[in-house]
């Protein structure tokens, strides 16, 4: 059984009424790279994250002293967090279970000012991500429970401005999500093993978010193919525009008329590079739904990532703080 639970009555149940099917033309024009909206729909992960460091090198079959962490994790539920800190009007559409790991995402999303739609799954857990790392930060192993996601019914979301759609769903949900949406549409490609969800609707997306790996599986690349001939094969997909992460030290940007290598700023002390790409998504869709041009809203997703890397976890509540402390710092022309 599903129903819908709308948090804080912060939203219309109108918002989940079934949106029909959307003529083969998209509202949203197609030949510039500037855009506006008023509010974003985010569509995918939304579950708890429980990160476990040892404070030695793990020992198998036996008990390693350590630290767990629990937080909301997910990458729609991210990056809705960082667009509505910097001053979105951010929704976020995801399954969850009434258990008590869900009222902990509920909690979170009324916390941080995020309109909630969420579809109440029963007979499942809430998604969650278990991991146990190595003192030095590198994975041992991971468990993933993501089997609500697969019962999100993308009928009940009616997404009437821009839309945003992360691989934690399923490919029909996404398919149905993304072929009847008439708006500005961006996308996460999220994990190598997820990515090639979203190969039947690379031409609905007008700005796609992957990283080197990632871009790889969906274009059946090797992931040391230079990442402007990942780009250029996406956007022949149709794929309107491309943001590929690279690590620490740069960033790809193709708008489908110029290509540009983007030099990341070196950090002093890195705590946590989990939200990084998330963090980029939302800096620069924050940016864009207030009509700046791709060129220049990427510079503040950088910002914004750099500001997330030195903290625990994917999110900060001072990150509009961050961005104009940042802005403050720039060298004057």
């Amino acid at each position: 059984m599903i129903t819908n639970d709308v948090s804080a009555g912060l939203v219309s149940t109108a918002r989940f009424a079934p949106n029909p099917v959307a003529p083969s033309a998209r509202s949203w024009q197609r030949d510039s790279m500037s855009t506006k909206f008023s509010h974003m729909t985010f569509c995918g992960g939304g579950h708890w994250d429980r990160i476990g460091r040892s404070y030695d090198p793990i020992i198998a079959d036996a008990s390693n002293p350590g630290r767990f962490i629990e937080r909301p994790g997910g990458a729609a539920l991210n990056v809705a967090s960082v667009f509505a800190s910097l001053g979105g009007t951010a929704f976020l559409a995801s399954a969850i279970s009434d258990d008590q790991a869900g009222g902990s995402v509920r909690a979170c999303l009324r916390e941080r000012g995020i309109e909630a739609g969420l579809q109440v799954i029963e007979g499942e857990n809430t998604a969650s991500y278990t991991a146990l790392l190595q003192p030095d930060g590198s994975l041992l192993a991971a468990l993933a429970d993501m089997n609500v996601y697969g019962r999100f019914d993308p009928d009940k979301v009616n997404a009437p401005d821009a839309i945003f759609v992360d691989t934690n769903l399923t490919e029909t949900a996404i398919s149905s999500l993304l072929k009847r949406h008439r708006g500005f549409a961006a996308a996460a490609s999220v994990s190598r093993a997820k990515a090639r969800r979203l190969l039947p609707v690379l031409d609905q997306i007008d700005l796609l978010f992957t990283n080197k790996g990632e871009a790889a599986a969906l274009c059946n690349l090797q992931e040391d193919t230079e990442a402007a001939v990942m780009a250029d094969k996406l956007l022949k997909s149709g794929c309107r525009a491309v943001i590929i992460s690279q690590g620490p030290g740069s960033v790809y940007r193709h708008d489908g008329s110029i290509g540009e290598q983007i030099s990341v700023p070196s950090i002093d002390h890195v705590v946590d590079v989990t939200g990084a790409g998330d963090a980029l998504a939302g800096g620069t869709l924050s940016e864009l739904a207030k009509g700046v041009r791709l060129d220049e809203a990427i510079a503040t997703g950088i910002t914004v990532a750099s500001a997330i890397v030195k903290i625990e976890g994917p999110w900060r509540p001072d990150l509009a703080d961050q961005l104009k402390l940042s802005k403050c710092e720039e060298p004057s022309s």
